[in-house]
């Protein structure tokens, strides 16, 4: 087996993770081409905060080979590993890690902060080679975008029995970013979303699965709306996106810049929105 079918391996204890109610998450460990180790994230049914996939994968391949030492194996993990995990790779001697989504492609919550674990490697006694394999990234993310539409259809009590907690995020943009929110459904391509920083997930709750819409609030580079921009389905739809007190209005191959206090220089973006048939009551810009 190669690099690709061990990751694989271990996006599908990601998956089994989910289905045991954890973190869509999951790892294996590989020495000599065998699987030595496997984990799920499932330490919220556990009560033990340590028990990612990564160091449950780490701790049964030390238990198997009756070593602490795994010098001579290489770590797969579906998602970039946390700095709890980088770092119990690094003191079991683990060369290799090999991850599918990294973490700039999901919320840093689920990291513990906004870090770089590139950065902090380099920093190590012994710093691990860290190899992204892009080709499966979608494949990783895809399971952690459906683990997020199905927790955001909990309701608070029903996360609290799941053993997760409901995160607070804070609606204020990083310097030369800006925040909004895309609704899936208005995309032609929705494996955009994927470049974007998700903070979080919504989903509204028409009875008719089909007509519910998922609402995903999203920090963005100016350069990352001309790419929505692209995708997004014309006519009828359209996005907007701020930053202290400036707003970009998105439409399909088109946006305008604004004031948020200033609505006069709302009118162009309002007179565009009507040529497209929008009606003039959604053309309210609101920021929150």
């Amino acid at each position: 087996m190669d690099d690709k079918q061990f990751l694989q391996k271990a996006i599908a204890k990601a998956k089994e993770s989910v289905a045991r109610g954890g973190f869509p998450a999951g790892a294996i460990v590989v020495k000599n081409g065998e699987i030595v180790g496997e984990g799920t994230s499932v330490g919220n049914k556990l009560n033990d905060p340590t028990s990612h996939g990564e160091m449950v994968s780490i701790r049964e391949a030390c238990k198997n080979l009756q070593t602490s030492d795994l010098s001579d194996a290489v770590l797969y993990a579906s998602m970039q590993p946390c700095l709890m995990c980088l770092g119990a790779s690094m003191w079991s001697a683990i060369p290799k890690i090999v991850f599918a989504c990294p973490k700039e492609k999901v919320s840093a919550e689920y990291y513990g902060g906004d870090y770089q674990p590139s950065v902090i490697n380099s920093e190590l006694t012994r710093p691990i080679e860290l190899v992204h394999f892009a080709e499966l990234e979608d494949e990783s993310l895809a399971i952690v975008r459906q683990w997020e539409k199905s927790l955001s259809l909990w309701l608070p009590d029903e996360v609290e029995k799941h053993g997760f907690q409901i995160i607070q995020f804070e609606m204020k943009s990083r310097h030369g970013f800006y925040l909004g929110t895309i609704v899936e459904e208005s995309l032609e391509d929705s494996l955009v979303l994927n470049d974007f920083h998700i903070l979080n997930v919504r989903i509204t709750n028409e009875d008719n699965s089909a007509e519910r819409w998922h609402l995903y609030k999203v920090e963005v580079t100016p350069e990352q709306l001309q790419k929505l921009s692209s995708v997004l389905k014309p006519r009828k739809w359209y996005a907007h996106f701020w930053s202290g007190e400036n707003v970009i209005v998105v439409f399909r191959d088109k946006t305008f810049e604004q004031k948020v206090n200033d609505k006069s220089t709302w009118e162009p973006a309002i007179q565009y929105g009507l040529s497209v048939g929008i009606p003039k009551e959604q053309l309210d810009f609101l920021v929150d």
